[in-house]
């Protein structure tokens, strides 16, 4: 009974991996709720918008690009997460959803979906993958 137990898959919780889950999704939240004027969803929630009296081009990217990109870095951290004993899996994979994330918004410049197309939220998708791999590198101990 000992050695059946010994033989079970462990896994292994990286809370300082979780942290890289939670704390953008949380942080891109928080700008939807009470930054944009235009999340249909959550307006009829919140009654408290902040506004917020930066450069135009600042506070424009923190209310329409930013939280894209604090989402695509959680969805990263979530893959490596979930893959931890993967690297060259985690590594095609983010480079799958930083691509979908990129490719969307050129299918949203030429009308195929829905959308609005904005050069800053590609570079925060890039940003997001350049800061993803080096945190990653830097705080997760792979095997």
């Amino acid at each position: 009974m000992k050695n059946a137990l010994n033989n079970k898959k462990r896994i292994h919780i990286n809370y300082k991996g979780i942290i890289h889950v939670f704390f953008p999704l949380f942080a891109g939240a928080l700008i939807y709720l009470f930054l944009r004027d235009d999340a249909s969803i959550i307006s009829n929630l919140s009654n408290y918008k902040i506004s917020i009296n930066l450069n135009l081009w600042l506070d424009s990217f923190i209310k329409y690009s930013l939280a894209d990109g604090l989402w695509l870095y959680s969805f990263l951290w979530t893959i490596s997460l979930l893959n931890q004993n993967n690297k060259k899996l985690v590594i095609a994979l983010t480079i799958l959803a930083t691509s979908a994330a990129i490719a969307s918004e050129i299918c949203q410049k030429y009308s195929f979906i829905k959308g609005t197309f904005d050069y800053h939220d590609i570079a925060t998708y890039l940003a997001a993958y350049s800061l993803f791999h080096l945190s990653f590198y830097f705080n997760i101990d792979l095997k």
